[in-house]
C-alpha cells in the first residue's frame, strides 16, 4: 500500500483495514501497527490479502503530529484472490475439425473483466491471432464460431480469461485441422470390365488424416442404398495403387455387378 504520511511535525502514522464498504469504528484492525517514520509516496504497509476472505474492504490511514491533530484519508477495495472460471469444452484435446467450429466454454468471475480467444500454428505457436474478445460472462456456451477455410494441420487454440485484478487463467487446446477430404479411386477393374475367378482388387484409400475405408458391392448397375454388402469388411490401413480386397466372384450369381469405395478421415469427411 503506496502513499504519504507527513508533516513538519510529524508523531506517527497508522493504517488499518475493515471488511466492507462501511464499517463500524470498532470493525478497523491494524496493518502491521503504528509507525512513528514518515512516509512520502513511498510503501506504507503490506497487506496480505490471502489472509481474509475475497469481499470489499476499506482502508484507512490515520497521520497524527505532534500537536495531536489527526488527518484521514480512507479507500475501498475490492479483494479477489480466487482466480477465474475457466473451461474449453469444445473442441477437445486434438479433435479434427473442418469448416465451421463452434468454440464453446465458460468464462466466469465475481469481478469479470473479459476473455479473449486466441489462435496459433503448430503446437507452440510463436505468434497468435486474436480471434475474438468480449466483456460477456459466457456459461458452457458459444465463444466464438471458428471458419477454418484454407487451414490445414495442427493448430493451437488459446482461452485467456480476465478479472480486474489483472489476473488470468489461460487454457491451450490443440486441434487438427483437414479441410481435405479423402482419396478415394478404384483402379482395377476398370467401369464395366468382364471378370472372372479370385477378384483382385486395386486402388488408393488414402488421407493425410486418414481413418478407415469399406469396399462394397451390390448387384445391378444402380443398386439402392440396402442392397451394398461389405467385402471383408472396414479396414483401417490405407492403400495407395494397391490392392484393396480380393472378390470371390464365384460366390455370385454371373450379371452385372456395382463396386463402391467409401474412405473416411478422422474428421469425418467421405469420399466415395
Amino acid at each position: 500500500i503506496v502513499g504519504t504520511a507527513t508533516d513538519s511535525y510529524f508523531d506517527s502514522y497508522l493504517l488499518q483495514q475493515a471488511n466492507g464498504a462501511n464499517p463500524e469504528e470498532s470493525d478497523w484492525q491494524p496493518i502491521e501497527g503504528v509507525s512513528a517514520t514518515p512516509v512520502n509516496s513511498s510503501t506504507l504497509r503490506q497487506f496480505a490479502t490471502t489472509t481474509v476472505a475475497d469481499g470489499i474492504y476499506s482502508l484507512r490511514l490515520r497521520v497524527t503530529d505532534k500537536v495531536g491533530q489527526i488527518t484521514t484519508v480512507r479507500r475501498t477495495i475490492t479483494i479477489d484472490n480466487t482466480p477465474p472460471k475457466v473451461t474449453l469444452q469444445s473442441p477437445t484435446q486434438n479433435q479434427y475439425v473442418n469448416s465451421q467450429v463452434a468454440i464453446i466454454g465458460t468464462t466466469d468471475d465475481k469481478n469479470f473483466k473479459g476473455y479473449r480467444v486466441e489462435l496459433g500454428a503448430g503446437d507452440k505457436p510463436e505468434s497468435w491471432e486474436v480471434l475474438t474478445q468480449s466483456a460477456t460472462i459466457r456459461q458452457s456456451e458459444g465463444l466464438y464460431n471458428w471458419d477454418t477455410s484454407g487451414l490445414e494441420g495442427q493448430y493451437t487454440l488459446k482461452l485467456v480469461v480476465e478479472d480486474f485484478t489483472n489476473g488470468q487463467v489461460v487454457v491451450n487446446r490443440q486441434v487438427m485441422v483437414d479441410n481435405t477430404p479423402p482419396q478415394a479411386q478404384i483402379t482395377v477393374p476398370e467401369t464395366d470390365a468382364i471378370v472372372s475367378g479370385n477378384l483382385k482388387i486395386v486402388g488408393t484409400a488414402t488421407d493425410s488424416y486418414f481413418d478407415s475405408y469399406l469396399l462394397q458391392q451390390a448387384d445391378g448397375a444402380n443398386p439402392e442404398e440396402g442392397d451394398w454388402q461389405p467385402i471383408e469388411g472396414v479396414s483401417i490401413t490405407p492403400v495407395n495403387n494397391d490392392t484393396l480386397r480380393q472378390f470371390a466372384t464365384t460366390t455370385a450369381a454371373d450379371g452385372i455387378y456395382s463396386l463402391r469405395l467409401r474412405v473416411t478421415d478422422k474428421v469425418g469427411q467421405i469420399t466415395t
